[in-house]
């Protein structure tokens, strides 16, 4: 993860100090490892979230609570790490309190001691709920290291033994990263079954669209644009259609958000740069009436004009 952010960084710098045409080509893949870090850690928060949840509402006999627990569950990680390392434990619950620490090392960014701690728990465990979640834990690891193939190995292992959405996401995601998109939107088609996930949508959508299958996608970002009622993910959706060309459902998009936030300059921008895209010439004169009070608004008339050869 540090080599990860080092690159990003060194990248981002030598934009920063030596801009040139192609630097925006660079910007693209700026924002790109940007989504696969977002994604990584999602999906690391969401196996917080399911462990958790899941160790809770495991049978009493295999519940293990203690300081070191209640230090996890509230984030304190490199405290938990040392109050878990303390502690004993019988039976399972040991196998439980392992896996506490693997998971412990995991968000404090010391893969190798959680690979390792991840590897001792499927050797000495036979249950099957926490054999799943060190093959989620390895699985994730894999993730952070960009090696999408091993990660699935270990996630296909963690979803044959019980049902997590999440580990259907991550699968999702790898299949993604492989530029495997039939299987990519088969998985976040399964997980958009069980969870009202904004992402999700978007990410089913661009897997279909990247697959050729363009027709499918645009429904699916429709529905999306239709059912979701957060402005964040409209205008991430919004902004996602408008980058693959597909203008009027960035308007629709665009429209959707005007309805939730009213006619704000930005959003009336948006939504006629978008229409002017999709060759509505009354949007580029609205286009130049709201660059007189917004100078991004009159710099995107520009480019239209120019475009245009005007």
């Amino acid at each position: 993860m540090h080599s990860w952010i080092n690159e990003w960084q060194a990248l981002y710098q030598n934009i920063w100090q030596s801009p040139t045409s192609k630097s925006m080509d660079d910007v693209i893949v700026l924002e790109q490892m940007t989504q696969q870090v977002l994604d990584v850690w999602g999906a690391m928060d969401e196996a917080l979230h399911q462990l958790r949840q899941r160790l809770k509402e495991a049978a009493p006999m295999f519940v293990y609570e203690s300081k070191g627990t209640i230090l996890f569950d509230a984030h304190q990680f490199e405290e938990a790490l040392c109050c878990l390392k303390n502690e004993e434990a019988e039976g399972e619950r040991e196998n439980i309190r392992l896996l506490y620490i693997a998971y412990a090392f995991l968000y404090t960014e010391k893969f190798e001691e959680a690979r390792s701690g991840f590897l001792y728990v499927l050797q000495v465990s036979f249950d099957p709920l926490v054999t799943h979640f060190a093959y989620l834990g390895i699985g994730i690891i894999e993730m952070v290291a960009r090696r999408a193939e091993e990660a699935i190995l270990f996630l296909e292992k963690a979803n044959s033994l019980t049902d997590n959405p999440d580990v259907v996401y991550n699968l999702g995601i790898c299949y993604y990263w492989l530029e495997a998109y039939d299987s990519a939107a088969a998985y976040f088609h399964s997980y958009t079954q069980v969870r009202d996930d904004a992402d999700a949508l978007m990410l089913l959508g661009l897997s279909l669209y990247k697959g050729g299958m363009v027709e499918e996608a645009r429904g699916v970002w429709l529905d999306c644009a239709e059912n979701v009622d957060s402005s964040e993910a409209l205008l991430a959706l919004a902004k996602l259609t408008e980058w693959y060309g597909e203008h009027e459902l960035a308007c629709y998009s665009y429209e959707q958000l005007m309805f939730i936030n009213g006619k704000t300059p930005e959003l009336l921008h948006g939504f006629a740069w978008n229409q002017a895209l999709s060759g509505d010439s009354r949007a580029v004169d609205l286009l130049f009436e709201l660059g007189k009070t917004s100078q991004q608004a009159y710099e995107s008339w520009c480019m239209l004009q120019a475009a245009q050869g005007g």
